[in-house]
């Protein structure tokens, strides 16, 4: 019996080099599988489903700040990138996108913060205004 060869999953960073990657799989099914990292047994069952039901399949790692309240640490939060990485490539994902908090919030982005913060009082405090400055890029 010979082993099956498991290609390697590419890593990739920006918008960019995502889109470029993605292209090359035009013609099939693409699923993604996002996550905040730290991959345990439910996460791989959702990969194992994307690899099961699509062509392609690209997992995500993004810690999002915007997730934790101030009171919560983020600098705490767990991280296993190369374990993770291990992980996916052993059963086979093409893909991770693995963007830094500059990808996914570039500073053009602080006027909308700003925006929101300038509301009327009663639609922020539905979203918490202490959250909005707390967390402001």
């Amino acid at each position: 019996m010979t082993a099956e060869l498991k290609q390697k999953t590419v890593v990739v960073s920006t918008i960019d080099e995502i889109k470029k990657l993605t292209d090359t799989f035009r013609g099939g099914t693409i699923g993604l599988v996002p996550t905040m990292g730290y991959l345990h047994n439910g996460h791989m069952n959702l990969v194992k489903q994307s690899l099961n039901k699509c062509d392609h399949t690209v997992g995500s790692i993004f810690i999002n700040p915007r997730q934790f309240s101030p009171s919560e640490d983020l600098d705490i939060y767990p991280s296993n990138l190369a374990g993770d990485i291990e992980k996916l490539e052993s059963i086979g994902v093409d893909a991770l996108f693995y963007p830094n908090r500059d990808t996914i919030y570039p500073l053009k982005d602080l006027k909308l913060v700003y925006k929101l913060m300038e509301l009327p009082n009663i639609c922020v405090e539905k979203v918490g205004l202490n959250y909005l400055k707390e967390w402001q890029l």
